[in-house]
């Protein structure tokens, strides 16, 4: 559906009786879309199709500005022996359209197939012109007899002929109320029914947006929730890593003096004291504590004895250490 709440979509069918129509509409006819429905009206119009029926099965709400484009185009399709019928209209769009009294001028019908059926019969109506000659024929003839049969006839003519007056009267209002925006001729039956249905429509809205709010939310715990699994899954792979480190160095009793040389617990001991030294500093300290013992020693001597036990990374000395808080290194001085 698009921003205005309306859409229509045409079916051409064939027809013994020259060109019809079905617009399928589905949405809210309202001021913000009548203007979707009277394109669609102005290019079935264009192709000479006077012969419209009207699916509302989807459709929702119909205000004033949606009745005015079918009140709108009903004398140009009259004037071509068209029609416009209006089919399966909800309980609340058909109370407005008979509170409207349109029922006198739009037939209406409850599914489309029978729609398309009555669209092919439309109703014989005598015309103003035929009525009008009727009377003149007896105004000329006034001294002559008719069977009672004849003068039934006749006042069925008339009260059909006043009954068409009043359709036409009725149209007319109509027609000014939706051009003219004379709004105060709505009944308040009509005024109340529209208000209704816009808290409706309010409500349905507000339910929609709780609904994207929702789904938002959803989806943010989905994407924290991957996030956390990734982060588990690098400490997971860190423990196993620190756990073979340390069941490497127990296997070879890391700690038992004559294991390694003198050299190898020096080291130790700085990494002890300062675990995020790199070898050159380490050198550097062993130096300055004359620990060297004569020893041609260099950064990558050091690097190397490190990477024997997996402690050539500073993040690797630093989360050694902290394993190792609660043991005593009794290294040798």
């Amino acid at each position: 559906m698009n921003k205005s709440g309306l859409t229509t979509t045409i079916e051409t069918l064939a027809s013994r009786r020259g060109g019809k129509c079905v617009i399928h509409c589905q949405g809210v006819i309202d001021a913000a879309s009548a203007f979707i429905l009277e394109k669609a009206m102005v290019e079935v119009l264009k192709e000479k199709i006077y012969k419209i029926v009207v699916d509302l099965t989807k459709v929702e709400f119909i205000s004033s500005a949606g009745w005015g484009i079918f009140a709108g185009y009903l004398k140009e399709i009259k004037q071509h022996d068209g029609e416009i019928i209006l089919a399966a209209m909800r309980p609340n769009i058909e109370e407005v359209f008979r509170l409207l009294e349109l029922d006198s001028l739009i037939r209406f019908s409850g599914t489309v197939d029978e729609a398309i059926a009555l669209i092919e019969q439309p109703p014989q109506e005598p015309s103003t012109s035929v009525v009008d000659d009727t009377i003149e024929e007896l105004a000329i003839d006034n001294n002559k007899s008719h069977s009672e049969k004849e003068k039934t006839v006749l006042a069925e003519q008339l009260k059909e002929n006043e009954a068409s007056e009043e359709a036409v009267l009725t149209f007319d209002k109509l027609f000014d109320l939706f051009n003219e925006e004379k709004t105060e001729a709505v009944s308040q039956e009509e005024v109340s029914q529209v208000d209704n249905s816009r808290e409706i429509r309010t409500e349905l809205d507000q339910l929609d947006l709780e609904r994207q709010r929702l789904a938002q939310e959803r989806q943010e715990l989905a994407e924290e929730k991957r996030r956390l699994q990734q982060e588990r899954q690098k400490l997971r792979e860190e423990k196993e890593r620190l756990d073979g480190i340390i069941h490497y160095l127990d296997s070879i009793n890391w700690f038992a003096p004559g294991k390694r040389s003198r050299l190898f617990w020096d080291i130790i001991n700085v990494v002890r004291e300062h675990p995020s030294y790199g070898p050159a500093l380490i050198l550097k300290v062993l130096k300055e504590r004359g620990q060297l013992y004569g020893k041609s020693v260099s950064p990558s001597t050091i690097y190397r004895r490190l990477k024997s036990i997996g402690l050539n990374t500073r993040v690797q000395r630093e989360e050694f250490i902290k394993t190792q808080k609660s043991k005593s290194f009794n290294i040798l001085s």
